[in-house]
């Protein structure tokens, strides 16, 4: 996290640290500071203020930091601005995989068949592999003339701020790399880590886990091929910034066409897999392919028709025919 935090007594500064990075396990931050940390938010300025007796019982360590110049007799105030707050997790819960949020995002993730537009590095033992990301921040509006900062992964390209229209002309000029999530052309963790993060959000990854990261194919477009690059007892650092996703349409809502299309695409994954020597895969999008077209496309319209010619109404889909039957049965009771 990055915060501004002082304390003081009347206009004396007993303790003043301005655009401080650090996290809640520094020793430096004491229990005042931690509890007073732990209830702020992003961008929020807090004024508290401190008992002496709470500073004499509770936090001695804080006493020790203040030394001679804390007063016992004064109240002491504490004053704090919170900028920055990144989330750290450990996914595997074994310390193989830290995952943080430089930047939160906003809306829905993305599904398994959207197509995402995003910058990516890539680091092995501390060296490049491949990266989009630029040397520095660039302007967000044409007419922007700013002066040229480092890029900055939390802060640069950040499109909050922008219209639905400037962000759509940001978008198509902005040398990003796009790709279909459910192409499989990244790693399996890189899609894990995709899936959950959201629109204008900034995610860093630092794992140990290579067979996870040799899984899927190769990605000669962005010249990322896992399974040349990478090896055993390699640490692997990627950092995602994810600007734009689409979100399709209901499965049952598509035309017979894009149902076509669909399942085609399903099908040529599932060869895909199969021809890579993963089976496992490769069978799992067999068997859904092959319910998509038992369940989710046939069996929904054949309980359409059969509900309009049985003089349903409303729209019920039944599970069965004795369902159907038990409906109009009860109804007639009613009648």
């Amino acid at each position: 996290m990055k915060l501004d935090f002082e304390y003081k007594q009347g206009d004396k500064t007993l303790l003043s640290k301005l655009g401080w990075e650090t996290n809640l396990a520094d020793p430096e931050i004491t229990l005042t500071m931690g509890k007073v940390i732990a209830s702020m938010k992003r961008e929020e300025r807090a004024r508290v203020e401190v008992k002496n007796t709470f500073v004499l019982q509770e936090d001695k360590e804080l006493l020790a930091i203040l030394g001679d110049d804390y007063d016992q007799s004064k109240p002491l105030f504490a004053f704090a601005c919170l900028h920055r707050l990144i989330k750290i997790e450990d996914w595997f819960k074994d310390g193989t995989t830290m995952v943080r949020t430089l930047r939160k995002g906003k809306g829905r993730s993305p599904f398994i068949d959207s197509a995402v537009k995003f910058r990516l590095q890539v680091q092995v033992n501390g060296k490049e592999i491949i990266s989009n990301y630029p040397e520095f921040a660039p302007n967000l509006l044409p007419e922007e003339t700013k002066e040229q900062l480092p890029y900055d992964y939390g802060e640069s390209e950040n499109l909050r701020s922008l219209s639905t229209e400037q962000k759509k002309a940001y978008l198509e000029t902005a040398n990003l790399w796009s790709l279909r999530l459910d192409s499989y052309a990244l790693p399996s963790l890189m899609i894990k880590v995709l899936k959950s993060m959201k629109k204008n959000g900034v995610c860093e990854v630092k794992t140990t886990r290579v067979a996870k990261m040799k899984s899927n194919f190769a990605n000669e477009e962005l010249g990322l091929d896992q399974h040349s690059q990478f090896s055993e007892g390699d640490e692997i650092l990627f950092r995602f910034s994810l600007l734009d996703c689409s979100y399709p349409g209901y499965f049952y809502k598509l035309t017979v066409q894009e149902k076509l299309a669909h399942i085609l695409g399903l099908k040529a994954t599932a060869t895909k897999f199969f021809k890579a020597g993963n089976f496992k895969k490769s069978c799992s999008y067999i068997s859904k392919d092959k319910w998509i077209l038992q369940f989710r496309g046939l069996h929904q319209q054949l309980c359409k028709r059969r509900c309009r010619i049985r003089g349903f109404y409303k729209r019920q889909h039944c599970a069965s025919g004795r369902q159907a039957s038990n409906i109009q049965q009860s109804r007639r009771l009613q009648a």
